[in-house]
């Protein structure tokens, strides 16, 4: 999996996402430069509630994948926790 074979969208999945009518916080969107829908520059996943010790997002492969140019945000108290891997 690469930028020539990207994780298909079906492969990101989460314990939940905000849901404003529009699945603009779905997992798959958890990507960089994900394209804009109605406008709205997106490219994140938003779960439905602020509770961290129940909310994940998780990609799913059949085969072993470097993971890199990763990077976390965590807001809580609208104080975002930046994590890179």
């Amino acid at each position: 999996m690469n930028g020539h074979d990207p994780v298909p969208d079906s492969a990101l999945t989460a314990s939940s996402f905000y849901d404003n009518n529009d699945a603009i916080y779905a997992p798959y969107r958890a990507r960089l430069n994900s394209p804009s829908v109605s406008g709205i520059s997106v490219g994140s996943w938003s779960a439905a509630t602020d509770n961290l010790d129940v909310e994940y997002i998780q990609v799913i492969s059949s085969s072993l994948a470097e993971l890199c140019n990763c990077a976390i945000i965590i807001f809580t108290s609208n104080t975002p926790h930046i994590y890179f891997i």
